[in-house]
């Protein structure tokens, strides 16, 4: 009997990564709700939202409980010091770091030719090893780089303000195949992903070939999947160059030593990355933009730390972000406040001596107005926002830096306002709109210029 692992931490929100623990070998299990045989909390668990329902149990049952599902025991921790024993901890880190056969990975991802759903052996080692190292070949040797993505960012930013000063989130669509290809396996592959969706083709796979919902889900994801292998990777192999730098193309020239890299790893790398960064980004960014709306005290020390070390006329870089703490903070904060992966991912931000609740962005400055060091109390102990171990995420750096650009692109002319009619939505975290990765909700705010 498979037993999972989930890692869960923190009391407005519940965070937690599934992992396969292995075999059953008996001894004495920790302690848990009860339910039906063999279907357990199957009927009574939302999967959506079910880590606010794992927050009650931890309060109920403690550090470590466990529960069931359709025959498959899931055990949950609620300690950092549990967490990184189990994931960064040289007993156990290799044994937890594995994943449980899933649908996705089987069926979508070529017989588990990607990295986030494959089990970690040997081959996912050096796949993500690989991985990273062609990311940052391309973050190095690209002086283009940032230019680009400020380009991106800056086009963004100008939709923004343009719409009649309201602001709903809605992007303009690009004609670009290959970006439409990417836009719509995000679609698509976000409602696959989705765990109470993903449960139901797990558990009844055949479900794909049938009329309906989930027959013709599955024929949207692999119809988006056929058009990213024919308009993104098929198109960029073609055009290769020896000078070309890019991810994929990095990939491709890796092909010529690694002869077990294929172009499906390639594109379970793209499937991956727009799972995993194009989801999460989306999340973490509207989610900073609610929170500025609301705290207008925090905005303005923002654009107060743009206009003293940036200025209005220059182009932020993420070099600044390390001279402009509260900024910083203010993401760190974001992370912290909202949890964005309240299923995938650990995080981790109490103990008894620790505030946690309020979006309170100076909680990770030091007296003298400094931002907290990596190995201070909170940061190190307690703060986990992209995971820890040999799961964790890929793209930390990126993250903060395009976090950190969109922000400060944005504040630097512009200030987000209420609406001029109705009002906003609660902040409160645990009214995030439930899925994969938890959404602000809804909400429409004015983009003024200063």
């Amino acid at each position: 009997m498979e037993i999972i692992l989930l890692c869960v931490f923190g009391v407005l929100f519940v965070t937690l990564a599934a992992m396969v623990l292995g075999k059953s070998r008996g001894g004495t299990c920790p302690p848990g709700p009860s339910g039906i045989p063999f279907f357990g909390q199957a009927f009574s668990l939302s999967v959506n939202s079910a880590h606010l329902q794992f927050s009650e149990w931890a309060r109920q049952f403690g550090d470590i409980f466990m529960f069931s599902m359709f025959g498959t025991k899931v055990v949950v921790l609620n300690s950092p010091d549990l967490i990184k024993k189990a994931f960064a901890g040289k007993e156990l880190a290799l044994k937890l770091s594995d994943r449980p056969p899933s649908f996705i990975g089987h069926y979508v991802a070529n017989g588990y030719k990607d990295i986030l759903f494959r089990r970690y052996d040997e081959l996912c080692s050096k796949f993500k090893a690989l991985t990273l190292k062609a990311m940052y070949t391309v973050r190095d040797e690209n002086q283009d780089f940032e230019s680009i993505q400020m380009a991106e960012i800056n086009d963004y930013v100008r939709n923004i303000a343009d719409n009649d000063g309201d602001f709903t989130g809605k992007r303009l669509e690009d004609d670009d195949p290959a970006l439409q290809a990417i836009a719509s396996f995000d679609e698509v592959g976000n409602e696959l992903i989705n765990p109470a969706v993903h449960l139901v083709f797990k558990v009844a796979p055949w479900i794909r070939y049938l009329p309906g919902y989930y027959g013709n889900l599955y024929r949207k994801v692999m119809t988006s999947k056929e058009s990213l292998r024919n308009d993104l990777v098929n198109t960029l192999k073609s055009q290769l160059q020896d000078d070309s730098v890019s991810l994929l193309a990095e990939l491709f020239k890796l092909q010529t030593t690694e002869t077990w890299l294929t172009d499906d790893h390639v594109l379970g790398v793209v499937m991956d990355l727009i799972n995993t960064s194009t989801l999460t980004s989306r999340g973490v960014l509207s989610g900073i933009l609610f929170l500025l709306v609301h705290h207008q005290q925090v905005q303005t020390r923002i654009r107060q730390e743009i206009d003293d070390v940036i200025g209005q006329e220059k182009q932020p870089t993420a070099d600044d972000m390390y001279r402009m703490p509260f900024t910083y903070a203010c993401i760190l904060e974001t992370l912290r406040y909202q949890s964005h992966l309240a299923l995938t991912a650990t995080h981790t931000n109490a103990e008894e001596n620790i505030e946690i609740e309020g979006f309170r962005p100076t909680r990770f400055l030091q007296e003298d107005g400094s931002l907290l060091t990596e190995t201070s109390e909170l940061r190190h102990s307690y703060f986990m926002p992209f995971g820890v171990g040999f799961r964790s995420c890929m793209g930390v750096k990126t993250a903060y830096s395009r976090m950190f650009l969109f922000v400060t692109a944005l504040l630097r002319n512009h200030e987000l306002l209420p609406p001029s009619s109705g009002s906003l939505p609660s902040s409160d975290p645990r009214e995030l709109a439930p899925g994969t990765v938890l959404q602000a909700p809804d909400f429409t705010c004015r983009v003024v210029s200063r």
